[in-house]
């Protein structure tokens, strides 16, 4: 069906312009009318089939005219006006294209009784049943054929149950198959990326449905992935650069179009000449070839009609190798099929005759098996028995003339010659025999090896228990396209690729390296460990493969990547996780730990937990992945240990580096690391600091030492968090990350802190932790004596984010007897400003306590600050934090009724509540 595009068009009818437009499966136009004496107008008409853009045009014509008279009558009276303009109208000439057109459009929908049909009409997709089954495919059959020729099928494994389906285009340029609830059947897997929209699949007149931009720029084709039967045009053979093979394969049944026995397939070895083999299963049944320079040598034929003759075509390049074929003329429809039976047939169909007429097929016959009689036998199709022997070879058993087993074979008739040539060649086909039997036994044993390598030691029973299934590497490469380097992630022990199964279903494919012997170790560990894993916050193992020297573990696809990927990325990445989705991850990844610590069935020590394996799905929720160096643990464990020490400097715990002893608290150490980065955007491993030479943990203790630890948080988070959950964060991170295993709390201790409001214990120096000498302080300052006095309370209420105080030479507060005084001093001869307690009555100050003894204000524009979270907080004249009482957790401010209150007691203590 041919199609105006876009553009401006003169118009049938004058005095008029309209616009067509063209909605999913309907067509509209808008008419807008402009009369004007002695001119022509034009009509822009949108991209639209040419009978549409008829058959509205027709309509408009009527109504303008009306128009037309309706203005001259108007004109009678009077004629004050060279142009008249009329009231637009909007007419709409809508009506659905059911089989009237041969292409999808993005978002356009076709249901089960739905057809789209090629150009000239030879070609019809759409949904059908084959033979007796109540089962429903989408399809491509000949037009106007009787019994329906199907060509091609694209849900072949995967049939639908009822007639809901529903075929559409997305505007990424995928084509899909979806059931009666929205579940993805079948998809083209073909989604590009590009600012071209303009994507529709079309099925044009060869029978090959394509998916194209709007430049015309071919995406997929089916002509690619043929079912029993190839046409004119495709390419049987093999794409050396993506590596994906194209050759029929057979139904299963006539109410089947799931792959069956039987495969065609194109094969040529290297400096031999290409050959056709049908093949059942991985046995050849029949050979097509060789090829002989203008076509198969076994496909000599003579068509009735020369006009019905086929032109086959081989090419071979560095890109590629196929063969294909084009009929003569366009006089008849052809095609190729592999039939039920394992055949090979080619046919015509010359209208007005609806049926096929066969031309070639192969086998014809008994002898046209491969091998059938065996060596140096001949077969005779119109003998009894069909098989002989050459001339100067007899049978080996003369009983099976005909076993139909491609057994027999014959021997020479010369006895003589047949001792002598054995004399003559004994010793040489005994050694030659030794050294192949040698050679094969040892490439034999060196490929079956590498399977029966996974199954090797005490974990075979395991392995083969997994509760897990075993793919096919088949099946593998066509989800990801032959392992396509469009489709690669990433990977550690081996490359991870992106993937599609038949069904719909996405996948991430972890192809374990060759050469990696450590990986080895990693995919049975992994598939034994993680079969038995089924938590929201742990990534989901689907299955694995093992065939030959591949061996791949197969998972569910996470969309949005590892933690890392933003993390540790420039800012508009690191943007993407705010506070709110940074604080879920870590709630995430300490219930995933709880998880394997406590909750699964055994104990399990991940051994490498790290940003790079924590992946994110859609919603940004966190799944620990990457179990191949976890270990599990009996109920009575504790710890472990080991001689090969293994996992990502930076988050491996000291006793486990240095002395390589691994236990549940190995763990807690990892997350404790992984919650500091978290937090500040920033790894623990090469942090480099311009004031020490601290990781990134000792630098969290500094700050939170000083009390400030909100110093810590990412800088893209600006003030677009809370500081309650940073504090109690980093707090909690920094008691996982203590230097000694028995002061680093349990798990699920973690886990309450972490969703809890108790207050913590102060966390001891964290490991690895630089030890610098103590700085001695000169400033003068009494301690307060060891008698305990009454406790009473002075309060002061203030009002969130409200200041205390301004000035630095005023006392803020005193207690209720007036024994303690709190505010700003400058001790001694020195300038700079500290906030203080001190005795009230004393005659010379004696300071009983400082706030921020390591950064003075170095002049009077300080002011104390209470937040509705409950922080005390020092700021200098810019605003500057220069101290805080980092204590917000355990107070609950969270609503405009909640009041907080700073108290003093008389024994000069200070307290919040």
């Amino acid at each position: 069906m041919e199609l105006i595009k876009a553009g401006t068009h003169t118009c049938t009818v004058s005095f008029a312009s309209f616009e067509i437009f063209a909605f999913a499966g309907n067509a509209f136009f808008i008419i807008q009318l402009t009369l004007a004496i002695g001119k022509n107008l034009f009509c822009s008409v949108a991209l639209l089939p040419r009978n549409l853009h008829r058959r509205c045009e027709r309509s408009c014509e009527r109504e303008l005219l009306k128009r037309r008279e309706d203005a001259r009558v108007g004109e009678r009276g009077e004629r004050r006006r060279e142009e008249v303009n009329t009231t637009p109208i909007l007419g709409v000439c809508s009506f659905v294209q059911h089989g009237s057109s041969d292409t999808i459009y993005v978002h356009q929908n076709i249901s089960d009784g739905e057809t789209i049909v090629s150009g000239n009409e030879k070609f019809e997709l759409g949904f059908f049943s084959p033979g007796n089954s109540k089962d429903r495919y989408l399809g491509i059959w000949f037009k106007n054929t009787s019994p329906q020729t199907v060509v091609w099928v694209a849900n072949r494994e995967i049939p639908l149950k009822d007639n809901l389906g529903m075929v559409k285009l997305d505007d990424e340029g995928n084509l899909f198959l979806v059931n009666g609830n929205s579940k993805v059947i079948w998809s083209s897997n073909s989604s590009t990326s590009g600012t071209n929209i303009n994507r529709v699949a079309q099925l044009l007149d060869t029978g090959n449905l394509v998916i194209k931009n709007g430049n015309e720029t071919l995406i997929w084709q089916s002509f690619d992935y043929p079912g029993d039967t190839y046409l004119p045009g495709v390419k049987m053979g093999k794409n050396f650069i993506t590596g994906r093979e194209t050759y029929p394969t057979s139904w299963r049944s006539a109410d089947d179009p799931s792959q069956g026995e039987y495969t065609l397939k194109f094969l040529m070895a290297k400096g031999k000449y290409p050959q056709a083999f049908i093949m059942r299963s991985s046995v050849i049944e029949t050979r097509i070839g060789p090829w002989n320079g203008i076509t198969y040598s076994s496909q000599a034929h003579r068509a009735p009609d020369a006009n019905l003759e086929v032109v086959s075509t081989l090419i071979v390049n560095q890109n590629e190798s196929y063969v294909t074929y084009t009929p003569k003329s366009n006089i008849a429809s052809f095609r190729s099929q592999l039939t039920l039976d394992g055949k090979v047939e080619l046919s015509y169909l010359k209208f007005p005759n609806p049926e096929w007429t066969p031309i070639f097929t192969t086998p014809v016959d008994y002898c046209d098996r491969y091998g059938v009689c065996g060596p140096y036998g001949s077969c005779t199709t119109f003998t009894s028995p069909n098989c002989g022997c050459l001339k100067g070879f007899e049978l080996k058993n003369l009983d099976e003339t005909s076993t139909n087993n491609g057994l027999n074979s014959s021997f020479h008739s010369k006895k003589r010659t047949v001792r002598a040539v054995t004399l003559s060649t004994a010793a040489v086909l005994t050694l030659l025999g030794l050294i192949l039997t040698f050679h094969a036994k040892r490439k034999w044993k060196k490929r079956s090896d590498a399977e029966r390598e996974v199954y090797k030691g005490s974990s075979t029973n395991q392995m083969r228990s997994a509760e897990v299934p075993l793919f096919s590497l088949s099946k593998i490469c066509r989800a990801t396209n032959d392992f396509s380097n469009d489709n690669k992630l990433g990977g550690g022990f081996g490359p991870v690729y992106k993937g599609v199964l038949e069904e719909g279903q996405e996948i991430a494919v972890k192809r374990l390296s060759k050469s990696s012997r450590q990986g080895l170790d990693e995919f049975k560990n992994e598939v034994i460990c993680i079969a038995k894993l089924q938590h929201r916050n742990l990534v989901k193992l689907l299955g694995y493969c093992i065939q030959g020297d591949e061996k791949m573990l197969i998972y569910e696809y996470l969309s949005n990547k590892s933690l890392d990927y933003f993390l540790f990325a420039d800012e508009s990445r690191k943007s993407l996780l705010d506070w709110p989705q940074r604080f879920q991850i870590i709630q995430g990844i300490a219930r995933g730990v709880l998880y394997l610590h406590q909750d699964s069935r055994q104990k399990v020590v991940h051994r490498d937990l790290k940003a790079g394996n924590i992946l994110l799905d859609h919603q940004m929720f966190p799944k620990i992945a990457d179990f191949g160096l976890a270990r599990m643990f009996k109920e009575n464990e504790s710890e472990a240990n080991t001689k090969r020490v293994v996992g990502t400097l930076g988050y491996i715990s000291p006793e486990y580096a240095v002395n390589g002893l691994f236990s549940l608290k190995s763990d807690i150490f990892s997350f404790g690391v992984l919650v500091l980065e978290i937090v500040s955007g920033k790894k623990n491993r090469g942090f480099v600091h311009e004031d020490h030479e601290d990781n990134l943990l000792g630098h969290a203790w500094r700050l939170f030492k000083k009390g400030k630890s909100l110093d810590l948080i990412d800088e893209c988070l600006h003030v677009s968090y809370s500081a309650c959950e940073v504090s109690r964060s980093i707090h909690v991170g920094l008691l996982c990350v203590q230097q000694r295993v028995e002061d680093r709390p349990n798990t699920p201790t973690v886990v309450g802190m972490l969703g809890g409001e108790g207050s913590l214990p102060f966390p001891k120096k964290p490991a690895f932790y630089i030890q610098e000498s103590e700085i001695n302080s000169t400033s003068n300052l009494s301690l307060l004596p060891s008698s305990v006095n009454e406790l009473t309370f002075s309060q002061l209420y203030v009002d969130p984010s409200t200041v205390v105080y301004k000035k630095c030479n005023q006392v803020v507060k005193k207690t209720g007897n007036a024994k303690f005084k709190l505010g700003f001093i400058s001790p001694g001869n020195s300038k700079d400003w500290y906030l203080g307690i001190w005795f009230a009555n004393s005659l010379s100050p004696a300071f009983a306590w400082v706030a921020n003894r390591e950064t003075p204000l170095t002049n009077t524009l300080g002011a104390v600050k209470l937040d509705n979270q409950g922080i005390l907080t020092l700021v200098d004249g810019s605003g500057k934090v220069i101290w805080s009482s980092n204590s917000s957790i355990g107070i609950r401010c969270k609503y405009q009724s909640c009041s907080t209150t700073v108290g003093y007691m008389q024994s000069g203590n200070q307290e919040w509540k």
